[in-house]
């Protein structure tokens, strides 16, 4: 498990970043409609077969997407489904806090580890919303991560780069 002090840093460094993504969902206007801030696309340290669990609950699972961004859609209550631009499956996903009040590996059975590593913002404008959400570390330098193997539930990928706080690479998460 990562120690308290390194999962802060790692979750500011996270939220810091800027990749644009979009997440789906079905509104009036056409294209994306939500954006997700992270440091680096693709090429994370991992190629993520997806050869973890199928059989996951809650985050990580595929769902099927519901009427606009931020939606439950098909995933358990307290869950989102996400549609990640640049991804490789829906999946679900909740609202989390970093630092020492992530809660996203509360539960997490899959390989990898949960953790608050998404800040994505939705719409534009006055009704724009903004929400951290729970990803997946699936591969860490270090050993700050036991079950961080490569690998990512169902078809998701290990291609999303994890920086520090200078911009160095340090792992992946799934997308």
């Amino acid at each position: 498990m990562m120690s308290r002090l390194f999962s802060v840093a790692f979750v500011v460094a996270v939220a810091s970043g800027a990749v644009v993504v979009a997440c789906g969902g079905s509104d009036s206007k056409n294209g994306p409609d939500a954006k997700v801030f992270l440091d680096g696309h693709g090429g994370g340290s991992g190629s993520g077969s997806g050869s973890g669990s199928n059989n996951v609950t809650g985050l990580g699972q595929h769902c099927t997407q519901g009427s606009g961004a931020f939606d439950q859609g098909s995933c358990p209550g307290g869950y989102v489904c996400l549609n990640l631009n640049g991804g490789h499956d829906t999946w679900c996903s909740k609202a989390c806090t970093a630092g020492s009040a992530d809660t996203c590996n509360t539960g997490y059975t899959g390989p990898g580890e949960g953790a608050c590593v998404y800040r994505i913002s939705a719409g534009s404008g006055s009704g724009a919303q903004t929400m951290q959400l729970c990803g997946i570390v699936c591969a860490l330098q270090g050993s700050g991560c036991p079950n961080c193997n490569d690998t990512c539930p169902g078809t998701l990928q290990c291609s999303a780069t994890l920086t520090s706080g200078s911009g160095a690479a340090v792992g992946s998460a799934c997308l």
